[in-house]
């Protein structure tokens, strides 16, 4: 069974080192194991969610996770004009964002729909299409809050949502 957890380094310096020492204590003995550390590629800003397009509950809070290997999806086809919108706790500066949809196995994407980023949280700017279930984005200033838009049903019975992937 493995278990993740997260070690926010804020003043990450890579001219560093860094260790992490774990002890892991079970009821009655010690626990010996691996320990594996990954740093992530990706910025993980703290966000929030918004969806009007029909979510699985159980799994709305893994858009939010930066687990990739979790995905979060709606219960139907989806329709035009649904969304999911990702609202930034304080703005966001970063040379790209890429929206991923469906599984690893390449089912469940979204096929027919675009991204939407704001600067502010109130104005909105279109941005690219979805092309075979990803969309990326590159903004050339901060972004309070980005967008997914379903511009029609899909053709498979539902919609799988991956982590944002910002650079």
């Amino acid at each position: 069974n493995v278990q993740r957890y997260r070690l926010p380094l804020y003043a990450f310096d890579n001219t560093k080192q860094y260790a992490l020492k774990a002890l892991v204590q079970g009821k009655d003995s010690t626990l010996e194991g691996v320990v594996k550390i990954e740093r992530s590629h990706y910025m993980e800003p703290a966000v929030g969610i918004s969806a009007d397009a029909n979510m699985d509950p159980e799994s709305v809070r893994f858009l939010t996770d930066y687990d990739f290997d979790t995905v979060a999806r709606t219960i139907d086809r989806g329709a035009a004009g649904q969304s999911v919108t990702y609202v930034f706790a304080t703005p966001l500066t970063c040379s790209k964002i890429t929206f991923g949809t469906g599984l690893l196995s390449a089912f469940y994407l979204l096929k027919n729909g675009h991204i939407e980023y704001s600067t502010d949280g109130e104005n909105w700017q279109r941005g690219d299409k979805f092309e075979k279930g990803v969309a990326v984005l590159r903004p050339s200033e901060p972004l309070k809050a980005v967008k997914v838009v379903i511009d029609g049903p899909n053709d498979e019975a539902v919609i799988a949502f991956q982590d944002l992937r910002i650079e």
